[in-house]
């Protein structure tokens, strides 16, 4: 059974990905969605004056088959 993993910011980025996926592959059908989980933080040291890239905050697992 394969497995997809999504990451994101938020929920709703991760709502979104999962919408945009099922929209682009409407043959796959989800068996099993796993609980959102916090990823570790990266902490990196910034130089003054430079633009700070926000990361990634979550991410779920979507278990699913594909439907003829």
């Amino acid at each position: 059974m394969p497995t997809k993993t999504f990451e994101g910011k938020d929920q709703p980025d991760l709502d979104k990905q999962i919408w945009d996926w099922k929209s682009i592959n409407p043959k796959f059908k989800e068996l099993k969605r796993y609980p959102v989980e916090r990823l570790p933080l990266n902490m990196t040291n910034v130089t003054p004056g430079t633009k700070i890239i926000s990361q990634n905050l979550v991410s779920i697992r979507i278990d699913y088959e594909e439907s003829n």
